[in-house]
Parts: structure tokens; C-alpha cells; sequence
């Protein structure tokens, strides 16, 4: 792990401009001993790493995150997929990236023509974003507490970003269309079927 830990600390001091003496300096420790640890050299204690994170504004986790040194490349074709189910939903999801650490997915998507996704959420505090590589997409959803659904018809090079804990879906009409969907996640996500179920007479009315 010290490899990892170095390696990070190194890029977030980097990256934000500091000198290795002035992350030294507010993270209280030596300039030599922040040398072995950005080297590899040296393992760093759970106090020192609690201050470096501190003094660099990241999270624990994003000092002891493993980061590949070389691209990730994902071929055409070669990434786990998804085939939509029923009918309707002819969808076919590739996911490229999913980065537990980081709690965000990346996907490609394609959209036959006629195509009509199954509903689904992705539970509380997820953020579903789209953009759409070629034909046109209309997206539907709904808005959690409320009876209210929303529609927007997205072309290509359009972009939207909704709040994924709703059932949603994607529709498709006389051509097929792709786009790429990132789908983030908040701290300590659940899976929907996990949560708490929500009724609407739990949403407190602004109006009242």
C-alpha cells in the first residue's frame, strides 16, 4: 500500500502547486520523512496519514487508493454487458468503468430503434448523467415524493443531468441512438432494494 500512497500523495501535492516542503510543513511532519513516503520508501502511520489527507483537502480513502500506472483500455465489445429484457427493451449496456472507490459507473449504451428501457433507480443520493453520441433520446422520469414525471427529447451532442433515484427510462423512435451514461454514487450507497421504502405521505408538503 505505502506505493499507492505515495504515488498519491505526490499527484494531489502536485496538483495543487504545493512544494514538498509546504505539504511538509502543514501536515506536520519532515520534509524527509514526506520524501520516503512520496518515494515509497516508507510506510506512514494512520496519524500522519490522517494529516497529510488534512492538509492536502482529499479523503482518507484517496491517499490509500490504488492507481493503475499505465491507461485503462477498454476495447469495443470487450466489456461486460447487459441485454435488456422484455419486449420493448432491446437496450445493450456495456459498463467500462466501475470504480467502487470513487462510487461512479461508465457505461455505453445502445439504443435500438423502437427501443423502450426497462424503469429503474439507482436508490437515494444517485446522480444519473447522459450524453448522446448519435440519434435522438427521449428521457423519462419522476420526481421522488411527488406524483409529477418529466419528459425531455435529447439530439445528438445533447447532455442531461437528473437525480437517479426515481424509476426512469429511455426511449428510442425510428433510428437507433447511443450515448455514454455516468451514474455517480454517495458515500455509503445502498442498493435501492436496501433502502428504506418512501411514500408520499413521509415527503413533508412545502405548501402546508
Amino acid at each position: 500500500m505505502r506505493y499507492a500512497v505515495g504515488a498519491n500523495t505526490r499527484r494531489f501535492r502536485l496538483a495543487r502547486g504545493m512544494s514538498l516542503r509546504e505539504l511538509a510543513e502543514r501536515a506536520a511532519v519532515s520534509p524527509a520523512q514526506l520524501s520516503q513516503v512520496e518515494r515509497g520508501l516508507a510506510n506512514p502511520t494512520l496519524d500522519v496519514l490522517v494529516r497529510l489527507a488534512g492538509a492536502l483537502d482529499v479523503a482518507f480513502e484517496a491517499l490509500t487508493r490504488n492507481v493503475a500506472e499505465r491507461p485503462v483500455v477498454i476495447r469495443a465489445g470487450h466489456g461486460p454487458q447487459w441485454i435488456g429484457q422484455g419486449a420493448a427493451d432491446t437496450s445493450i449496456i456495456t459498463e467500462l468503468f466501475s470504480h467502487s472507490g470513487s462510487r461512479f459507473d461508465v457505461r455505453h449504451t445502445r439504443l435500438p430503434a423502437g427501443c423502450v428501457t426497462s424503469e429503474t433507480s439507482h436508490g437515494v443520493g444517485t446522480m444519473e448523467h447522459a450524453i448522446v453520441m448519435s440519434g435522438d433520446i427521449e428521457v423519462r422520469g419522476s420526481i421522488a415524493g411527488h406524483t409529477d414525471s418529466w419528459s425531455e427529447t435529447l439530439h445528438t451532442g445533447d447532455a442531461i443531468a437528473f437525480a437517479a433515484d426515481t424509476n426512469h427510462s429511455y426511449r428510442t423512435h425510428d433510428r437507433e441512438a447511443q450515448m455514454i451514461v455516468i451514474v455517480a454514487f454517495p458515500e455509503n450507497w445502498l442498493p435501492p432494494e436496501q433502502q428504506p421504502t418512501r411514500s408520499l405521505s413521509s415527503v413533508e408538503d412545502p405548501d402546508s
